[in-house]
């Protein structure tokens, strides 16, 4: 009786543990950057906050102030680019060990696994944690836009992982499966014309509902704006005529700007509303043309930003023209117990003022 020799079995082609973390790092990275680049157009486009943004400021406005002022202090106007490079370079460092993990089972199945993870980790963790609320529930895009961006922005890091993965390792080890370049480009046109068409689309709904991109076309600014007389300009009168020495009235083009966004929003006029509400009798909503159809005031007001230091540019005196602060909130019926006024604005950015300095009688809405 002769013995049979069962057939063996061909192991298929495998990368060595190391080769596998370290091309799914790499691959990570590359996705990573994919997915950068994704939410810079959607940025662009629809003129909402940003992951990286919200990231940003977030993680700034729970940093300890001392700590926050000691890098004011140090970088000064480079600490914003710095912190949001920063930002950028950890996220790709955390799409590098995303990679990792999908490289220990490179399937379509655990890139979906890895999106949808990171996007519930994100949109109920992080988000809350830093103070956007669930899906930036309080950020003025509300938590569909962000909601739904970051699921496309990671469904563009899904995509260019799996493809990335699939053409590292290929080149690694020829005998795997190749990513052929036609489905490479597939693959990007796809991604980028879902993002395009997302971004484009909520800048028309936003647009048409008073959201805070507006419309594409942003109208020029009327007459409720910083303003100066005809001698605003004039060097300034002996003996104050010394070279190097500010002139007392500054130009508005010279007027200092200070933003804390990578990119400002583009607010178009026919979009925005003024909303005061909260504790009020008559919650009132203004429209550009009815705030400046309302009686204006007009006169000199000096501004200088917190971080200006001594000698330092970030200051001007300019004449301004608007509405009383103080009148708005007296339409509106503001509650005597009401402690402050806060501000919205389009960038998602917040601040305050205590009650009875809203409601003095300088105090100007220009």
């Amino acid at each position: 009786m002769s013995e049979t020799q069962e057939p063996t079995l061909v192991d298929e082609p495998r990368l060595s543990q190391y080769n596998v973390r370290r091309i799914g790092f790499a691959a990570g990275v590359i996705a990573a950057a994919a997915m950068l680049v994704a939410i810079a157009v959607l940025r662009l486009l629809s003129g909402a906050t940003s992951l990286p943004e919200v990231v940003a400021q977030g993680l700034l406005t729970n940093m300890p102030g001392a700590l926050f002022s000691a890098v004011l202090d140090a970088l000064q106007h480079s600490a914003k680019p710095l912190f949001y490079v920063a930002v950028g370079v950890g996220m790709l460092l955390v799409g590098g060990f995303l990679g990792q993990w999908y490289a220990a089972r490179p399937t379509w199945q655990q890139a979906v696994k890895i999106i949808l993870g990171v996007w519930l980790v994100f949109g109920l963790g992080v988000y809350t944690l830093l103070g956007a609320g669930i899906f930036g529930q309080y950020l003025e895009a509300g938590p569909v836009w962000h909601g739904l961006s970051l699921l496309i922005v990671l469904g563009v890091y899904g995509v260019a992982l799996w493809d990335a993965y699939a053409m590292l390792a290929h080149r690694a080890m020829p005998a795997l499966p190749e990513m052929s370049r036609r489905a490479f480009l597939r693959d990007a046109a796809v991604a980028m014309v879902a993002t395009v068409g997302v971004g484009a689309s909520w800048r028309i709904v936003a647009g048409g509902s008073g959201g805070e991109s507006g419309a594409t076309a942003t109208a020029p600014v009327p007459v409720a704006a910083a303003g100066a007389p005809p001698t605003a300009t004039a060097p300034n009168a002996a003996p104050f005529d010394l070279k190097g020495i500010s002139p007392e009235i500054i130009r508005v083009s010279d007027f200092y700007t200070v933003s804390k966004n990578f990119i400002d929003p583009s607010v178009a006029i026919s979009g925005w509303r003024l909303k005061i509400d909260g504790l009020v009798e008559q919650p009132t909503e203004l429209t550009y043309d009815q705030l400046t159809a309302l009686p204006a005031s007009d006169g000199y007001y000096t501004l200088m930003c917190i971080s200006n230091q001594i000698g330092g540019d970030l200051w001007g005196n300019v004449y301004w023209r608007g509405v009383k602060l103080k009148y708005l909130l007296e339409q509106a019926g503001v509650h005597t117990d009401a402690y402050k006024a806060v501000f919205s604005a389009a960038d998602d950015y917040h601040d305050s003022v205590r009650l009875h300095a809203a409601l003095h009688p300088d105090a100007l809405l220009a």
